[in-house]
Order: C-alpha cells, then sequence, then structure tokens
C-alpha cells in the first residue's frame, strides 16, 4: 500500500483543542469559586458535601456528553435513511445498511488482529513534564496510524465504494491499558523510532482526520510522534475497526464522482454495527436511559456543590 498520506488537517484539530481547553478552564474557574464560597460559609466540614456534589457533576457531564452524541447519530440516521436504489446527488448525507466486502484478503488490525476492511489507532505513553510539571509525566501521543483496503458497501440491490476511514460506534471500538496490548506497542514505539515518519501530535491527529473525510484504499500511514519513558503498563491503545464481511450501517457523504461514500459531512463518516433498524432502537435505548441518569446526577451536583449560594 501507498505511504502517501492525505493534506494534513492540523487547523481544525487545534481549533477544537483550543475550545476543549476553553470550556476545561471556565468549569475550573466556577468550581474553585463554588468551593470558596462552600467552605467560607460551612467550614471545612463543607468538603464533604462539596466533592460528592463535584464528582456527581463531573460524572453527570460525562453522561450528558455521552447522551448528546447518542441524539446527534440518532437524528442523523433517521434523517438520512435512504433506499439504497433510490437517485442521490453529490454531497447528499446518507444512511445506509449493508454488508462491507474486501477485495482480496482483509486487511489485520495491529492489536486486535481482527480482519477487516479498514482500521485506526492511537497508542499513548508517558514523558516528563516541562515547567511546573517538571517534578512528574504526562500523556503523550507516541503512535498513529489507519489504514484503508478497497472495500464496498454490499447493500443488494447497489454498491458503494467506501472512501473514508470510518469514525465508530463502540462495537467496533477496543482500548486496553498495558497487557499484551501495551508490550506491542512498546515494541512498535521502539521499532517505529527507526523505520517511521515522525511528525507532531498535531499532524497525525490531523492527518487521520482528513483520511476520515476522504480517502482513496487501498492505503496506509503509520505516524511515530514520540518516545515513551514509561513501561508496557503506562501504554494505552485505542483501535478503530471496520469489519470484513460484517453487516455495518453508514452514516455517510455520496460522492458521485466514485459513485460511493466518504466523510464530507460534519463528523466525518461513522460506522455502527448492525442493521439501520437494530442500531435505531439501540440508539433511542440508550437515549431515555441517558437522559435519566444525566439529569439525577447533575441535579444531585449542582444542588450540593451550590449549597453555600441557595441555602437560607
Amino acid at each position: 500500500m501507498s505511504t502517501q498520506g492525505p493534506q494534513i488537517n492540523r487547523v481544525r484539530f487545534a481549533a477544537r483543542a483550543a475550545l476543549i481547553v476553553a470550556v476545561i478552564g471556565a468549569f475550573a474557574t466556577v468550581s474553585v469559586s463554588s468551593l470558596e464560597a462552600t467552605t467560607t460559609r460551612f467550614g471545612n466540614a463543607g468538603w464533604i458535601h462539596w466533592l460528592i456534589g463535584f464528582f456527581a457533576l463531573v460524572s453527570g457531564l460525562i453522561a450528558a456528553g455521552a447522551t448528546f452524541v447518542t441524539f446527534i447519530d440518532r437524528r442523523g440516521l433517521r434523517r438520512h435513511r435512504i433506499d439504497p436504489g433510490a437517485p442521490m446527488t453529490d454531497g447528499q448525507q446518507v444512511a445506509l445498511s449493508g454488508r462491507v466486502r474486501v477485495e482480496g484478503t482483509p486487511l489485520q488490525s495491529p492489536f486486535s488482529d481482527t480482519g477487516c476492511a479498514g482500521f485506526s489507532y492511537q497508542v499513548t505513553g508517558q514523558r516528563r513534564g516541562i515547567g511546573d510539571r517538571a517534578g512528574g509525566n504526562r500523556s503523550t501521543l507516541c503512535l498513529a496510524g489507519f489504514a484503508l483496503s478497497a472495500a464496498v458497501l454490499d447493500c443488494g440491490s447497489r454498491i458503494f465504494p467506501i472512501r473514508a476511514i470510518p469514525d465508530v460506534d463502540t462495537d467496533f471500538r477496543s482500548t486496553a491499558m498495558g497487557g499484551a496490548w501495551g508490550r506491542r506497542a512498546l515494541e512498535r514505539i521502539r521499532a517505529g523510532a527507526d523505520t517511521l515518519p515522525q511528525v507532531g501530535g498535531l499532524e497525525a491527529r490531523g492527518a487521520l482526520e482528513s483520511a476520515r473525510r476522504n480517502l482513496a484504499g487501498p492505503r496506509s500511514m503509520d505516524f511515530y510522534v514520540s518516545p515513551t519513558i514509561g513501561t508496557d503498563n503506562t501504554i494505552s491503545v485505542i483501535e478503530d475497526v471496520l469489519p470484513a464481511d460484517a453487516e455495518v450501517t453508514l452514516l455517510a457523504t455520496y460522492a458521485a464522482g466514485s459513485e460511493g461514500l466518504d466523510g464530507r459531512r460534519r463528523g466525518g463518516m461513522k460506522a455502527f454495527c448492525g442493521s439501520l433498524d437494530t442500531r435505531l432502537a439501540a440508539l433511542d435505548h440508550e437515549f431515555s436511559k441517558g437522559v435519566k441518569i444525566a439529569l439525577v446526577l447533575l441535579g444531585i451536583g449542582l444542588s450540593l456543590t451550590s449549597a453555600a449560594w441557595w441555602l437560607p
């Protein structure tokens, strides 16, 4: 496969990272203000209910974020579902179910050894802190990569070439810290220092984001970003796969030139396990449950962390 990659998209990733940092900064500022008000009014005993409320609030925000993603997915699948045989225009967002077919031998994912049409991975290790964190270690991206074979989505009445690395639902994502994956990742980091092109973290993530928008297979890219000072037990791995010969639902963009599917839609192409109806039923259940959990946790968290402001 060719190792010449797509144009690296650094600006979009940097903007997204800046937004996340700004949100975290605002949350930290409000939290510190709440803690000061609580300890001023209730003394050291205020720490107890404030900490309970803080953890409930953080958990509620995480649950709300996951529920929002579920809402976006179910809305996208419902809004853009289309019969495979219907006329389509270039740039039209579509939701289609079918079976993934690979031309020739399927790819082998680097960590789970899954036979697949495409995969992506990120390996995170440890590096020494700098500045005010010089005494400790911090996480750092060490390796990243992706690959896409010549694959199609076979919908029965019509076949669509797959022309992007898909983002995936949780069914197609695997994560691990240490263990066999950590040992394999450490070996790849050491070998990659001599055999892979070295780029910065923004470049590596930007290249993956570009591949999620448009990529003609067969193609693969692997990036070496930095070494790790930790052992294999401190290495974490995220691996996404698009399994070969599996029934999936793709939320994607129709490309008239190739008569295939790419990821020009916001969020790129996304792959879900199973048929469209099955996936929608599961997402409806997840959304209903997520809303209830998030509301309860947020209610508890807000009431406890802001008690100094509303209690008479």
